[in-house]
């Protein structure tokens, strides 16, 4: 007979909404016996968020979020039986996740690629579904199938700042010249004549396939190019290139950027339409967790996580930070311990402890083979990662790897950062040059480094040495502003970097032994250099904790909701967004775009008394409105084209990177008046390292090679004037006219036409477009005086060459000898911080190093000669 009442379901005593009584409910192993502090903290926060629909937690490494996150989901999907996601950017993080689940006694299961259907358990609300992002936010997901039609009750979107670039992925369409030549000639066949008659010089380029000439199409042009364009796309819908993408592009064309080189185009909306997703729009709660970062406006403008979230995210208060990081730059010590002699030092270090290498291309990497690293970039990253902790592996170099490799302990104890990391792509490497972009790519290149420098550091109680090499990267992370964008921990440690860099000036004995001994006592765990790390970083911790940018959140904010409203087909609301937000911003006053919708926590309510609310009253700066007027004229293109392309000129005043008008006026522009010395000082004092200076230097001087492309060449130019005092500025590039540079000091301006690709003598052409640069310069200030000059190899014109009176020749010999003066300069210069120097001072340095205004022209110049020919 059955005993039928062994089976009569009793209701549980256990509430679900108690993540601390359901953590001690669950079957756990004995890794997992109990929480730690911040866990406990960080759980209780959540349960009393339970009724909020976004929430944003952040939690440093190693403190045990994913537990969090896996409790946090549990605890819904037991209260609701509905299906619950954990979102994660890699496979390899899936696993991790699942591994974690299993710990924990949780029922989790993976939803890979290319699967079908979810598990039965995870439909039923009996299992936990994680997968990656791609997975939910393809346009072509599974998720969203009729048979399967799954919309998570509630959803964790783990390390969401890098989830964000795979959502983007998601939107956009990328096109590789060689991959698949139909599909790139065919859109460039629509784009070239209009864009070339735009911007001759860059789209020549990008026709005659130059990777290095790099466009964006014009808002006014793509609006009349999207049907052609759409027909074209919709022929190409089940090529691989569109197959995932094109559902949500197809009827969102018109508000979609194009960056076109001449090897790539890219096609993207800038704001990705997440409303469109239904399995993440309409998910009852959505928790987005990242590791401390400052700046949480990018999960507003992408992914539209409630703007009070992001500013009132849960912190919790025992979290101590990531482990013990020493942060190195050797040639910020001295340059002669540049990327070589660091390749060479970790060969030698590779002996004793496992280094990893994290570097931007498999260029990069293989050249670490030469000293005997073990290079990775392809599928068996989980095996490498796994031979790394067993110590079968020593010495490895991986290429683009700045997320999914944990190597806790012993895996790592030195780790390089060699070189920047890449950009994502093609947009993405256009957007880090353009400067008031909110949020931008910029932004997600710091968070990229800083993702790198989180590799080798898995737990508070984990260390190791950090090494940052190549001249590009030191340059970047010398910067104030970078550092200062960083979370409070990295922050800290690059600040103590700089008083490592002092320390080791300050030692007797050579310079690289001084490094040595420094990243050993680090290693050997020397009791000195423990509590030096306490008193500069741990202890120093809460005061570098900064609150949210509550400007850059309420901006994200207003483009959020200006981008959807256009996608809705209201681009005169669009238009009234950015415009008041600008409005509001400028009179020191928050936006109110939308009403509150939850009383503010008790840490909100703190936030607000302290007077951080108060920083609304920091208006945005001029790039950062030209970049949101120019929005605007997006938008009122659609509904008033001159009204539209009027704003596009105000855009252009306040950013000169925003898009020039179509028949742009000449805009003269105020003669310079500031002393050559006080630029140079205004300059130097952007760097948080005084070495910092001679690290761009070094990072410039590859650029203003006579071998570089022209578009390089040009931009070098343009970097080098700030050296010595000069305004820079590239006309031809900024207004479609005039010359290809402008070197200008108080007392003249020296009008440059870039001619380094030129083998022997110079051309017709060549003269010709020097002689209109003059005359466009006259134009333009007419009272100024105006020195021609060629960059070039040659000094001869062709015979039938005429150039202005007066030209100079920049020749290689006369540049290298401009740079050796430069670097003379700084070498002095670096020795004290900008407070310490007087501008009178500074200019008797530059008149030591014939760095004035007076000595250019003879110093570095030679005059045009006639050709033997003539």
């Amino acid at each position: 007979m059955v005993d039928f009442t062994k089976y009569t379901d009793e209701e549980s005593s256990l509430d679900v909404s108690d993540p601390l009584a359901l953590f001690a409910s669950l079957d756990r192993k004995t890794s997992h016996v109990g929480l730690r502090e911040p866990q406990k903290e960080a759980l209780i926060a959540l349960a009393e968020r339970r009724g909020a629909r976004d929430v944003v937690l952040k939690m440093s490494t190693g403190f045990g979020k994913t537990t969090v996150a896996l409790v946090h989901l549990f605890s819904y999907m037991e209260e609701t039986r509905r299906p619950v996601v954990y979102l994660c950017p890699t496979t390899q993080l899936v696993d991790q996740v699942i591994q974690e689940a299993e710990n924990l006694g949780i029922n989790a299961v993976a939803y890979r690629a290319r699967e079908k259907h979810p598990a039965t358990a995870a439909i039923a609300g009996k299992a936990i579904i994680v997968c990656t992002y791609d997975k939910l936010f393809n346009a072509r997901s599974t998720f969203g199938r009729d048979d399967v039609d799954l919309v998570p009750h509630a959803l964790v979107l783990d390390d969401a700042h890098s989830g964000i670039q795979e959502v983007r992925d998601s939107f956009t369409i990328r096109i590789e010249r060689l991959e698949e030549e139909s599909l790139f000639d065919d859109v460039l066949g629509v784009l070239l004549a209009p864009c070339k008659d735009y911007a001759p010089g860059v789209w020549l380029g990008i026709e005659r396939g130059d990777s290095e000439a790099v466009s964006e199409v014009p808002f006014w042009i793509w609006a009349q190019l999207v049907t052609q364009l759409r027909d074209t796309l919709e022929s190409h819908a089940g090529d691989d290139e569109l197959r995932f993408v094109w559902g949500y592009l197809r009827n969102n064309l018109r508000w979609c950027r194009c960056v076109v080189s001449g090897t790539a185009i890219e096609i993207f909306p800038d704001i990705p339409a997440v409303h469109l997703v239904r399995q993440f729009a309409e998910a009852k709660h959505r928790l987005f967790m990242s590791a401390t970062l400052s700046d949480d406006s990018a999960l507003v403008r992408e992914l539209g996580c409630d703007p009070d979230a992001a500013l009132d995210p849960i912190a919790p208060p025992s979290d101590g930070g990531v482990g013990e990081r020493m942060v190195l730059a050797p040639s910020l010590v001295d340059p002669s311990l540049d990327r070589e002699w660091v390749m060479k030092w970790c060969r030698k270090m590779a002996k004793r402890y496992r280094v990893v290498v994290l570097t931007p291309s498999e260029k990069a990497a293989r050249e670490w083979e030469e000293v005997g690293a073990t290079v990775e970039m392809g599928e068996e990253v989980k095996a490498t990662v796994e031979a790394l902790k067993k110590g079968t592996l020593s010495f490895v170099a991986f290429a683009q790897r700045y997320d999914g490799v944990d190597l806790p302990d012993d895996a790592c104890r030195v780790l390089v950062l060699d070189g920047m990391p890449v950009g994502q792509g093609l947009g993405d490497d256009y957007d880090r040059k353009v400067p008031g972009r909110p949020g931008g790519a910029y932004r997600r290149w710091i968070y990229r480094v800083e993702q790198g420098m989180g590799r080798a550091v898995r737990s508070q109680a984990d260390y190791a040495v950090v090494v940052l090499t190549g001249p590009d990267l030191v340059n970047f992370l010398a910067k104030r502003d970078v550092v200062e964008l960083m979370g409070a921990t990295t922050r800290a440690q690059l600040q103590l970097s700089e008083r490592l860099t002092k320390i080791a000036l300050d030692q007797g004995g050579t310079l690289t032994a001084a490094v040595e001994n420094m990243a050993s006592q680090c290693l050997t765990r020397d009791a000195g250099w423990k509590s030096f790390y306490d008193s500069g970083v741990r202890r120093k911790l809460k005061s570098l904790a900064g609150q949210p940018e509550d400007l850059q959140i309420r901006l994200a904010e207003a483009e959020h909701q200006a981008q959807y409203a256009a996608l809705t087909q209201d681009s005169e609301r669009s238009a009234e967004i950015i415009q008041e937000v600008i409005h509001r911003t400028q009179q020191g006053k928050a936006p109110a775009l939308k009403a509150k919708k939850e009383k503010p926590t008790k840490s909100r309510q703190a936030h607000d008394q302290d007077g951080v609310r108060s920083s609304m009253g920091s208006a945005p700066a001029e790039e950062q409105v030209g970049w949101l007027l120019q929005r605007k004229a997006n938008y009122t293109y659609e509904f008033n084209q001159a009204e539209a392309l009027q704003i596009q000129k105000t855009a252009r005043d306040k950013n000169s990177y925003m898009y020039a008008p179509p028949n742009a006026v000449v805009i003269r522009r105020t003669k310079p008046t500031s002393a050559s010395a006080s630029v140079v000082l205004r300059w130097y004092a952007g760097f948080s390292n005084p070495n910092g200076a001679l690290a761009e230097l070094m990072a410039l001087k590859t650029k203003l090679s006579f071998d570089a492309k022209p578009e390089i060449f040009e931009q070098g130019l343009l970097d080098l004037a700030v050296f010595f005092g000069a305004a820079g500025e590239r006309p031809e590039k900024l207004y479609l006219r005039g010359p290809d540079n402008l070197w200008e000091w108080p007392e003249f301006s020296w009008v440059i036409e870039a001619k380094n690709e030129r083998m022997k003598d110079l051309p017709k052409s060549d003269g010709e477009q020097l002689l209109a640069a003059m005359e466009w310069f006259k134009h333009r200030d007419p009272e100024r005086a105006g020195i021609p000059v060629v960059a070039a190899r040659s000094t001869s014109p062709r015979h039938d060459a005429f150039f202005p009176e007066g030209t100079r020749v920049l020749t290689p010999e006369g540049l290298g000898k401009l740079l050796k003066s430069i670097e003379q300069f700084l070498g002095a210069l670096v020795k004290q911080p900008p407070l310490f120097w007087k501008v009178e001072d500074v200019n008797k340095m530059l008149e030591g190093s014939r760095l004035t205004a007076n000595h250019f022209e003879k110093t570095y110049t030679v005059p045009l000669t006639k050709s033997k020919g003539g």
